[in-house]
């Protein structure tokens, strides 16, 4: 058995029952896969040794990764606009929708750009779900002048329109030092913020 773990000390937020799920799979796994020195800690909060953890990063296939998103430009860019209801510059956001990915801190930037009427047309488009997707619609609903997409979570298949969709990449993320998705993004050819 060999578990493939990302989690960390500051993510994991397991009550007592998962903490012993974990606890019982881990000790009868041979060995783990974790994604660097913090997943490495939570690895070991579990009762892993270090012998049996091997750390590792993260990647992707970044030239197939490109050549989907071009394709999807070409073909489902406008449709896909379209269909999500947005327009002008499109802002999109790829994760979980939680407190320690930055979503308050991206709302209440939103709110920033929304109150400014000198701007033009711009759109916010959220993949993802989480605890905090009502406060997001919330968002939307005190907002109709600013048309927000939340397809949800999206397999990572049919990921490569909505970067295509999109042409500015907002991350700003509490806890990750450089997410997977900052790669997409940059390979993707979109600006990105990101904390």
């Amino acid at each position: 058995l060999i578990v493939w773990w990302e989690g960390t000390p500051h993510t994991d937020g397991a009550n007592a029952v998962t903490a012993a799920r974990r606890r019982l799979l881990l000790r009868h796994a041979t060995r783990a896969w974790g994604n660097g020195e913090e997943s490495a800690k939570s690895l070991s909060a579990y009762g892993l040794t270090q012998s049996r953890i091997d750390l590792g990063m993260t990647g992707t296939d970044t030239l197939r990764w490109r050549r989907e998103v071009e394709d999807a430009r070409g073909r489902t860019h406008w449709a896909l606009r379209k269909e999500l209801g947005v327009r002008g510059t499109v802002i999109l956001f790829v994760g979980h929708l939680t407190v320690l990915k930055g979503i308050p801190e991206l709302l209440a930037a939103l709110n920033i750009l929304a109150t400014n009427r000198d701007l033009p047309p711009w759109s916010a488009l959220f993949l993802g779900s989480g605890p905090l997707a009502q406060e997001i619609q919330t968002w939307a609903e005190l907002h109709p002048a600013v048309p927000v997409a939340m397809p949800g979570f999206v397999q990572p298949r049919e990921l490569a329109k909505f970067y295509a969709a999109a042409d500015l990449f907002v991350v700003p993320t509490l806890i990750d030092r450089w997410g997977l998705v900052c790669l997409d993004a940059l390979i993707a050819g979109i600006p990105q913020v990101t904390s």
